[in-house]
């Protein structure tokens, strides 16, 4: 056996092995300090959507005294709303994620907010501002390829 062990110890003596400490890799920097303000604004606006979703489904949608009309609308907002966060949260990539940030932000504030309204309140005193969020919706898009 001890020859055996010796035999082992010479053929260890070829198989070259640094004993130096190496130094573990810092963690990649996925967030600059102002990214947490945009993951912030997605957490508010992902809560947002879950909540007038819930409000939606439970109050307009079974309401049969609301128009199929203003049910789609909650819909098409709910949907957007939704995408459009998770959009929000894809914004750090971006070269510049803080215009994607905003343009996306401000899109889903001018085109879900107006959609929500009529939807919730039966009126369609704003919406004639869905337009302008639904160009600023792609124009967030259009962002992630400059």
């Amino acid at each position: 056996m001890l020859a055996q062990l010796e035999a082992l110890k010479g053929i260890l003596d070829y198989i070259p092995v640094s004993f130096s400490k190496t130094v573990p890799l810092p963690p990649p920097v996925i967030y600059k300090p102002a990214m947490s303000y945009v993951v912030r604004i997605a957490g508010v606006s992902g809560a947002l959507a879950v909540g007038l979703g819930a409000y939606g489904s439970h109050v307009v949608l079974r309401s049969p005294s609301v128009p199929k009309e203003r049910k789609r609308s909650l819909k098409t907002s709910s949907k957007y709303h939704f995408f459009h966060t998770l959009a929000i949260l894809a914004a750090p990539k971006a070269k510049y994620p803080i215009a994607t940030a905003s343009l996306f932000a401000c899109g889903m504030l001018l085109f879900c907010g107006p959609c929500y309204h009529y939807a919730i309140q039966g009126s369609d005193t704003v919406k004639a501002l869905t337009p302008f969020g639904g160009i600023m919706l792609i124009l967030g898009w259009l962002s992630f390829v400059l």
